[in-house]
């Protein structure tokens, strides 16, 4: 009797598993980070590269969502390269702290490939999570960028 019990839970967790694979939508299992690693030669950068083209939206921590550890140097910035793919695009980029409240958030909107530069010496010192993603932009539309922390 209550090998069979188990056995019915077990059955019924393997059941909503896989109907919770199914429910959901492809592209949250999909990554948008192409590339993310330290910069070579500095121990306080991190360079990513994100190819975002369908998934439009959905938000991408760096570092898989670890914490990075600011310094509170007054040079802690997040430079970028967008290419929105010559479509109106929308980037968002969010900093939260270890509870993950917002601490920082900004929009950019651009019209064709350009830099962009988002100070983070008000930050202070502490840990920080960075998301990126896109609101809007091309099916090719993509970002590459280096986390001065």
């Amino acid at each position: 009797m209550k090998k069979d019990l188990i056995a019915m839970i077990q059955w019924m967790q393997t059941l909503l598993l896989f109907s919770g694979i199914l429910l959901t939508p492809l592209h949250a299992l999909s990554l948008y980070i192409d590339s993310e690693n330290p910069c070579p030669g500095d121990q306080r950068c991190w360079e990513f590269a994100a190819n975002i083209w369908h998934m439009e939206g959905k938000s991408e921590a760096l570092r898989s969502g670890k914490a990075f550890y600011f310094d509170g140097d007054r040079d802690n910035r997040l430079e970028l390269l967008i290419d929105p793919d010559d479509d109106l695009g929308k980037l968002m980029v969010e900093v939260f702290d270890p509870q993950y409240h917002p601490v920082k958030r900004r929009q950019i909107q651009v019209e064709k490939r350009r830099k962009a530069s988002i100070p983070l010496s008000q930050l202070g010192t502490g840990k920080y999570h960075v998301m990126i993603y896109f609101l809007k932009g091309g099916k090719k539309a993509k970002v590459t960028g280096k986390l001065y922390y």
